[in-house]
């Protein structure tokens, strides 16, 4: 579980995210910007088994088991480590650090 300024994402045991709270800045990825009150799974993602996640100011990082990171929300200082927005409402996989050969052993994002 993690807490960003207005936002909070979980991740359960069976490895799904769930995000709730302020959305402004899509940093809930849930494809929109409408706040959430109840956790809302994020669907697109069920293929995939997540470790961890973690919430910036407006920004949210999930981390799967294979090392993949999927990122959402305000991009304004690059702080999703992609190239493509200022704001991304989706869920987005980091590419570069995803061709890194060592991804798989990352362990936990902060």
């Amino acid at each position: 579980m993690s807490c960003g300024l207005h936002h909070t994402a979980f991740v359960t045991e069976e490895g799904n995210v769930y995000t709730c709270g302020n959305n402004e800045n899509g940093q809930l990825g849930l494809k929109d910007t409408r706040s959430r009150y109840m956790p809302t799974v994020l669907e697109e993602l069920s293929q995939y088994h997540f470790r961890d996640v973690a919430c910036g100011y407006y920004h949210t990082l999930a981390l799967t088991e294979q090392g993949e990171v999927f990122v959402f929300g305000r991009n304004d200082r690059g702080q999703l480590g992609i190239v493509n927005s200022m704001t991304n409402n989706r869920q987005t996989m980091v590419q570069d650090l995803n061709k890194s050969k060592n991804s798989r052993h990352l362990k936990k994002v902060i």
